[in-house]
């Protein structure tokens, strides 16, 4: 999905069927209207998602946003690739509690998120994990993916 100004959400209620089941990839660019993008029982429906990109879209504050205090504990499973790029107010992947299990997240690239003092609020495990890309070829990590963004944020020049 790329330049939908007027876009404010995918979804206006919550599904009363699953939908996006064999969605695999998805890239939203240029969505400036977008404040957040799932609740958590609509991402629980992405079970297939390997590659998430996320660009260029002004006002997004969070990808998955507050349901009813809902736990998490897997989404998006088969997620391999993360990209989260020139977004100036996201400021997290989602305040829902919990631990996200991310078993096959392998890449994770992000540039240009300057209000994102970390990824989750609670405990993220993504054991295929090794770096997260600042540039095409520049990678910091620092043991886990809520670390790393934590230092970004603390450190903006890296």
């Amino acid at each position: 999905m790329s330049n939908l100004s007027k876009l404010t959400c995918f979804w206006n209620k919550e599904p009363q069927v699953p939908f996006f089941l064999n969605l695999v990839s998805l890239f939203i660019i240029h969505c400036h209207c977008l404040k957040s993008l799932f609740s958590l029982s609509q991402a629980k429906n992405l079970d297939k998602l390997k590659i998430f990109r996320l660009c260029n879209c002004e006002k997004v504050e969070e990808v998955i946003s507050s349901d009813k205090g809902e736990k998490v504990a897997t989404i998006f499973p088969k997620m391999k690739c993360l990209v989260l790029k020139d977004l100036p107010n996201l400021v997290n992947f989602s305040q829902e509690g919990g631990c996200f299990n991310w078993p096959n997240l392998q890449t994770v690239r992000v540039n240009n998120i300057p209000s994102m003092k970390t990824f989750l609020r609670d405990d993220l495990n993504t054991p295929l994990l090794k770096s997260v890309y600042i540039t095409f070829a520049k990678k910091l990590w620092l043991g886990n993916l809520k670390k790393t963004i934590s230092y970004m944020h603390n450190n903006p020049g890296v």
